[in-house]
Order: C-alpha cells, then structure tokens, then sequence
C-alpha cells in the first residue's frame, strides 16, 4: 500500500474540518496553556531594544544632550597636544604649573614682576612659552604647533578651573 502525502494532507485537512464542525459553544474544554511570563518577557525585550533604537537615533540627529561648549574643546585640546602631561588631565599640575585657579590670578614671572593670567597673557603662554617665564619650575614648556583658535579654546578650558569646589 502506497500513501502519498499529498493524501495524507486531504485527509487531515477533511479531519481538520470535521473537528470544527461538532465543536459546540458548551465546548468547556481549557484552552492551550501559554507561557505568559516568557511571553512578558520577550514583550519587554522588544519594546527595550526599540526605546534603545530609537533614542540613540534621536541623540545621534540631536548631537547629545548639551552641545559642547568652548571649554569642552579646550580640554580635549589639552590632552590631545599632551599639555595634560605637564599641566594635569585636569589642570592639577604636575611636572608644569597647575591651572586650577589660575585664571584672573596674579602670576609672578621670572623677572619679578606680575601679570594677571587673564586670556592675553594665557595665550601669549601658550603660544610663545619663552616670552614669559614663571619662576620655580626645572621643566621649560615646549614650543608647540598650536593655533590661536586652539589656544583659546585651552584659555577656555583653564577659565572653568576654580578652585571652588
């Protein structure tokens, strides 16, 4: 005897339509037990992964939460030029001056004389370390290829340093 498939579907599809036909409203039987918890849980999964999507498309069209000031730039500038390995990634100090604090102070220089650090006297600093030296330190600050919009951006980045905490 030889079954096909093709006869075995007909007559499951015929038995398939005879169930449906003696099922009656009064039909008490329980319905199909399903997983709700694992259901839950992949529900929750779903709509995670397209909260996460979806907020890091919009931050991405958005540029962030903040835009990112001058200072920020400043202080990456900082540490890209490597003035964070003299200065500190943070201005602490270290091998060079510390610039926590340091803006709008009086700065003693090698002559004797002051000068207030305001942004003139920081960028000459920057820019022209040999034009005006501070006392005290065994390290000279290097010559650098720094422009005078990065050097400002620096100047920005030494502003927000107080020593406030």
């Amino acid at each position: 005897m030889t079954i096909r498939v093709a006869d075995v579907r007909v007559e499951r599809r015929a038995s398939d339509r005879r169930d449906r036909e003696n099922d009656s409203v009064t039909d008490l039987s329980p319905a199909p037990v399903v997983d709700e918890p694992r259901r839950e849980r992949r529900r929750w999964w779903v709509r995670s992964v397209a909260i996460s999507v979806t907020a890091g498309a919009l931050a991405v069209a958005c540029g962030g939460d903040e835009p990112e000031t001058r200072a920020d730039i400043g202080r990456r500038t900082a540490i890209a030029a490597n003035c964070a390995s003299c200065h500190g990634t943070d201005g602490q100090g270290g091998v060079g001056p510390g610039w926590v604090g340091l803006f709008g102070s009086e700065v003693e220089l090698e002559d004797g004389s002051t000068v207030l650090a305001d942004e003139a006297y920081l960028v000459r600093a920057i820019l022209e370390p040999d034009a005006e030296i501070r006392p005290g330190w065994d390290v000279r600050m290097p010559t650098n290829a720094l422009t005078e919009a990065e050097a400002l951006d620096i100047v920005a980045f030494i502003e927000t340093l107080t020593d406030a905490p």
